[in-house]
């Protein structure tokens, strides 16, 4: 999956530090002023050593295979173990509350799980670097029909 994103720090060694710059639709836009949701910065691996600066805007590519898994791993563990550790549960308890008492700690212990194994991994899986665009580029790139200005390709 290729996306866009705007460099808003180099950081050490072959990182650098990127927003999403496509810009938002104007009821997503409200929605989000509403809840006070910051746009966050996320890490990318700079793998190819390529030439960047603060504000240049770059396509980065997340890898599908990454993406789900870590999907199944966030959500489908808890679940799974909810439903064994309930199960298992009625092996011992015949009342319903023990049962659901081992279920909900099956959950939490599937929700814990993540961290763990992101702890354990040596290498971090991050979005990589692919390009470093040019205005061009990113105006034929990025469709905008707001002509906000905010990500420097439609203003």
């Amino acid at each position: 999956m290729t996306n866009y994103a705007r460099v808003v720090e180099v950081g050490p060694e072959d990182l650098i530090y990127a927003r999403y710059i496509k810009p938002l639709s104007p009821k997503a836009a409200t929605s989000r002023k509403f809840w006070k949701v910051k746009e966050r910065s996320f890490p990318v691996k700079n793998r190819e050593g390529l030439e960047v600066k603060i504000g240049d805007n770059v396509e980065i590519s997340i890898k599908t295979g990454l993406t789900i898994g870590a999907a199944f791993l966030v959500f489908m563990v808890p679940l799974i173990l909810f439903a064994a550790l309930y199960g298992v549960g009625g092996l011992f308890f015949a009342a319903e509350g023990p049962r659901a008492l081992m279920g909900v700690a099956g959950l939490g212990f599937g929700l814990v799980i993540p961290a763990f194994v992101n702890l354990l991994k040596k290498e971090k899986n991050y979005p990589l670097l692919e390009k470093v665009l040019t205005l061009d580029e990113l105006r034929k790139n990025v469709a905008c029909e707001t002509n906000c200005a905010s990500c420097g390709g439609c203003g």
